[in-house]
């Protein structure tokens, strides 16, 4: 950390600038690290290589990436790009692309940057949340700007827009992070009774459900969203829920 700090990662406006800049750069080395850490980890998480200098630095150990706060500028820089950007928003409310493109989205590198710092923290026992309740001020974002116009927007389809299946990504990591209930080890302090009621020291699955119901709540209230795709995200929450219960 001293290291890290005689670079200048104490400072606030530096780590903005820094990650700002990389969200927005697609050939940036957040980019490309983020490609190359798709391999699980067992009993959850991710293989972060070594090669990969910036999760290696932040999230190696993620209470370095605690003590920086890495979450706000990325997750910042994400809801600005949806809100503010009117080129970006056209393209969220266009065809649902394939999974390769979807690795050059913004929002969705952002979604899954946040899914490895969640799962290092959890995996390391690091009594942080990081902010994963920028999963629903991702969600509350896209469905503020849906619009579909495009006459090539299959409106049956799983996910219609760009925009739907980042939605779903969102929700998904959320009930992704629920189910580390049944994966950390039973000492971890994010099992912890006084941390599962939030009534103590943060916990990870605590948190993650709080978020799932205020991004499922912003999309059952959508008057934007198909019914079609509200009715199959609400069905992946209830199955999740429903097992949990039988776990």
């Amino acid at each position: 950390m001293e290291l890290m700090d005689r670079m200048g990662w104490e400072h606030d406006e530096f780590r903005t600038r820094f990650f700002r800049d990389a969200v927005n750069d697609k050939a940036s080395h957040f980019y490309k690290e983020l490609k190359a850490t798709q391999n699980c980890a067992h009993p959850f998480g991710f293989v972060i290589e070594p090669k990969s200098v910036l999760l290696t630095g932040f999230l190696g150990d993620a209470k370095v990436g605690a003590k920086y706060g890495i979450w706000k500028p990325v997750g910042d820089e994400a809801a600005r790009l949806i809100r503010a950007d009117r080129d970006y928003a056209e393209l969220l409310n266009d065809p649902c692309p394939d999974d390769e493109e979807l690795l050059s989205d913004p929002t969705y590198n952002t979604i899954h940057f946040f899914d490895i710092m969640v799962t290092s923290a959890a995996r390391q026992d690091v009594p942080d949340h990081m902010w994963l309740m920028y999963m629903s001020v991702i969600v509350r974002e896209l469905e503020a700007i849906h619009d579909v116009t495009d006459d090539r927007v299959d409106i049956a389809a799983e996910f219609p827009t760009l925009g739907n299946r980042l939605i779903y990504e969102a929700t998904r990591r959320l009930r992704k992070w629920i189910r580390l209930v049944g994966d950390l080890p039973g000492d971890s302090s994010h099992l912890r009774a006084n941390n599962l009621q939030g009534a103590d020291g943060p916990s990870i699955p605590y948190w993650a459900v709080k978020d799932c119901v205020n991004a499922m709540r912003t999309v059952v209230m959508s008057e934007r969203l198909t019914d079609d795709f509200i009715t199959g995200l609400l069905e992946s929450y209830i199955r999740d829920v429903a097992a949990l219960r039988t776990n």
